[in-house]
């Protein structure tokens, strides 16, 4: 069953998923990362996102120089989903929506995939 997403970046990384062979009728973990200016900041987007039922956690990213990432303080979020293109986007603006009143917002997100196993005799 091949599906076609919409010529975005959210598009891009359902493709991805997709095509890796994952069952995109099934959930799959998706983590979004909200960026905060500051330690505070965060905390007070995962309290208020937390408040409102979604699993947040407050985490001091390293930062990568190689990929341009630099360290910082980041809300991240996972939750349990069927991959569908519009339900993230419209996950995304609920969490801007909350990030933004903290000076945060949405920066992306990824999937937790399994690699395929492969039996053994």
């Amino acid at each position: 069953m091949s599906t076609s997403y919409p010529d975005d970046a959210d598009g891009d990384v359902l493709n991805a998923i997709a095509e890796s062979g994952v069952d995109m009728t099934q959930p799959l973990t998706i983590e979004f990362v909200i960026d905060a200016p500051s330690e505070q900041h965060a905390r007070a987007i995962e309290k208020d996102l937390v408040a409102a039922g979604h699993p947040a956690e407050t985490v001091y990213e390293e930062g990568e120089e190689e990929e341009g990432i630099e360290p910082g303080w980041v809300v991240m979020i996972e939750k349990d989903v069927v991959p569908d293109h519009q339900r993230i986007i419209d996950m995304q603006a609920e969490y801007d929506r909350f990030a933004a009143v903290h000076e945060g917002k949405v920066d992306g997100w990824g999937a937790m995939i399994d690699p395929p196993e492969h039996e053994h005799d």
